[in-house]
C-alpha cells in the first residue's frame, strides 16, 4: 500500500462531505430536488453574478449562515 494512502482517503472523504453540505445549501428556493449544479452553465453564471453584485447580502452572509446553522441545530429547517 502506498504511504499516506489512508490520509488521502480520509481527505477525499472530508472533501466529499463538504461538497454534499455545499450542494444542499445551494438548493434554489422553490425548486424540488434541484441544486445549482443542475442549472445550465449560462444560468448558473448569471445567478452567481447577480449574487456577487448584491453587496449588502454578501456583507451579511456570515451572520445569516450562522443563524441558519443554529436554527437547524434546534430542529428548524432541513
Amino acid at each position: 500500500m502506498p504511504p499516506k494512502l489512508d490520509a488521502l482517503v480520509d481527505g477525499v472523504g472530508e472533501v466529499q462531505t463538504r461538497l454534499q453540505k455545499l450542494v444542499s445549501g445551494l438548493a434554489p428556493a422553490g425548486e424540488d430536488e434541484q441544486t445549482l449544479f443542475d442549472l445550465p452553465a449560462e444560468e448558473l453564471f448569471a445567478t452567481v453574478e447577480a449574487l456577487a453584485e448584491d453587496e449588502r447580502s454578501l456583507h451579511t452572509l456570515p451572520e445569516r449562515t450562522l443563524l441558519t446553522e443554529q436554527l437547524r441545530e434546534q430542529g428548524f429547517g432541513s
